[in-house]
């Protein structure tokens, strides 16, 4: 990506459906009735203020530390 420069990590809404290394982030009652990453593998992770059983790392949606923390060390 040319216009973001010399960067480590970009991160972008959207792209749910084409992008790679996803998270998702999902609210209940306002994403839709359930997460797209308990069928879809190529999300990274989940964060979300519900449990789910997903197979991939899921992060409370008011930990932001933990996520970024996931990120530093994943990517």
């Amino acid at each position: 990506m040319r216009e973001a420069g010399d960067c480590d990590i970009i991160i972008t809404e959207g792209f749910k459906r084409h992008a790679r290394n996803k998270i998702e982030v999902f609210r209940a009652g306002v994403s839709g009735d359930r997460p797209l990453s308990l069928n879809d593998p190529t999300f990274r992770a989940l964060v979300s203020d519900a449990p789910f059983p997903v197979s991939c790392p899921r992060f409370d949606i008011n930990d932001a530390r933990a996520v970024a923390e996931y990120i530093i060390a994943k990517f």
